[in-house]
C-alpha cells in the first residue's frame, strides 16, 4: 500500500508509484502492509480514503472521518534547507522545498511544488524525497540512467529553455538565363538606280519590236 498518486487524499495498492520509491532505502518509507498502516504513516489525525484496486483488502484505515484521534500529527521534517526562493511569479514555485522526482514524467527530477504532503509530514522521509541541486537529485534516484531537467527555476536556476526550431534553409536562387540579344538584320542598301542613257538622237518612232506603239529608243533597223 502507498499514496494514492490520484489524488493524494489516502492510500491504495495500484501499481501507479513513482520508479524511485523501489530503492531500498526509500521503499520501506514509501510502502506498507495494509491500508491501515499506510493511512497511519501518511495521514495521521487525517481523512485517509482507501481505495482497493487489488482486491487485497489489507484493513481499514487508521483515521477516518470521525474516527478516534490516535494523537497530534508528528511536526514535519526540516530535512535539507532549500536553496533560497529567487522570487519567482511562477506558481509551480510556491511552496518548493527543493529537487525531487517529476511525478509527472517520471524520466527526471524538477524544483516544483507537485510532490504529495505526506512527504513533509513522515520524519525523515523529507531528507530521502529532495535534493539540493538537481545533479544529488539525479544521483539520488535516476543512477545509471538518463536523468531529465524539468526545472521551473524555483531554485535559482533558471528554467530550461526549450530547443530552438531551426530556421527553413531558404532555396538557392537561380537568376534566370537571360534571352540570347539578337541584333536586328540590317536593311540591305538599295542600289542607286542606273542612270539613265542618253536619248537616241531620232525621237520618237513606231515599237520595232512590238509593233503596238512607239518608243524612243534607238532601235530603228
Amino acid at each position: 500500500w502507498h499514496i494514492d498518486r490520484k489524488d493524494d487524499l489516502g492510500c491504495t495498492n495500484d501499481d501507479n508509484y513513482v520508479e524511485a520509491w523501489l530503492r531500498e532505502d526509500v521503499k520501506v518509507k514509501m510502502f506498507s502492509s495494509t491500508s491501515a498502516d499506510c493511512c497511519a504513516k501518511f495521514f495521521q489525525n487525517k481523512e485517509c480514503q482507501v481505495r482497493d484496486f487489488c482486491g487485497g483488502g489489507g484493513g481499514e484505515p487508521a483515521t477516518t472521518p470521525g474516527g478516534s484521534d490516535p494523537g497530534p500529527a508528528p511536526s514535519p521534517d526540516p530535512g535539507p534547507a532549500p536553496s533560497p526562493d529567487p522570487g519567482s511569479d511562477n506558481p509551480a514555485c510556491e511552496e518548493s522545498q527543493g529537487w525531487h522526482v517529476d511525478l509527472e514524467e517520471n524520466d527526471g527530477c524538477t524544483d516544483d511544488n507537485n510532490y504529495p504532503p505526506p512527504w513533509l509530514m513522515q520524519p525523515g522521509m523529507k531528507a530521502k524525497m529532495f535534493a539540493d541541486t538537481l545533479s544529488e537529485c539525479c544521483t539520488k534516484f535516476f543512477s545509471g540512467k538518463d536523468c531529465k531537467d524539468h526545472g521551473k527555476g524555483c531554485q535559482g536556476a533558471p528554467a530550461p529553455e526549450p530547443e530552438a526550431t531551426p530556421k527553413p534553409t531558404p532555396q538557392p536562387f537561380t537568376k534566370p538565363t537571360p534571352k540570347p540579344f539578337t541584333k536586328p538584320t540590317p536593311k540591305p542598301t538599295p542600289k542607286p538606280a542606273p542612270e539613265p542613257e542618253s536619248c537616241p538622237k531620232y525621237g520618237w518612232h513606231v515599237h520595232k519590236a512590238k509593233n503596238d506603239g512607239c518608243s524612243d529608243d534607238d532601235d530603228v533597223l
